[in-house]
């Protein structure tokens, strides 16, 4: 099985994943938290370019995340 890595560590190390679940609806959640990851490949690390979380939309309880790769 290949070695996957957490996306957002990879691009900025030692930085907490951003809270992406529970930010608008606290219907399931107390408080909002880090509950969605993207995971990698070793091979498509040098890749990695961006990762964002659409901290605004309000059309579900979990964020939309964005990562950009690199040809």
């Amino acid at each position: 099985m290949p070695r996957l890595v957490d996306a957002w560590q990879h691009l900025h190390p030692g930085v907490p994943n951003p809270p992406n679940a529970g930010l608008h609806d606290r219907s399931y959640f107390t408080e909002p938290f880090a509950s969605d990851y993207i995971l990698a490949s070793a091979d498509l690390l040098p890749h990695l370019r961006r990762f964002e979380v659409d901290a605004a939309t309000q059309a579900s309880d979990h964020q939309p995340q964005l990562l950009e790769l690199a040809a």
